[in-house]
């Protein structure tokens, strides 16, 4: 049975001035948090590459999660921010 799986990403910024984008996949139905192997982070030093790094982050994680034949539900994404 397909289940179907929210996709969520954000990007942190951290004290020592470089960022990392977090992308992740949770079970919609369950309610519970994401398994270790769905989740994919990676450190940048810049923001505005963290928000590219982000999206293919979020690219490879749909392609993984529907290539064991699950459905991709819903993505959530924070807005950009103005800085």
């Amino acid at each position: 049975m397909k289940r179907q799986y929210r996709l969520w990403g954000r990007v942190e910024r951290l004290p020592n001035g470089k960022s990392r984008a977090i992308a992740a996949a949770s079970p919609v139905a369950s309610g519970s948090g994401p398994l270790a192997e769905d989740i994919r982070a990676h450190l940048f030093a810049e923001v505005s590459d963290s928000r590219i790094g982000l999206a293919a982050l979020m690219y490879e994680l749909s392609a993984a999660v529907q290539a064991r034949g699950d459905v991709v539900a819903s993505f959530d994404l924070p807005r950009p921010s103005a800085r």
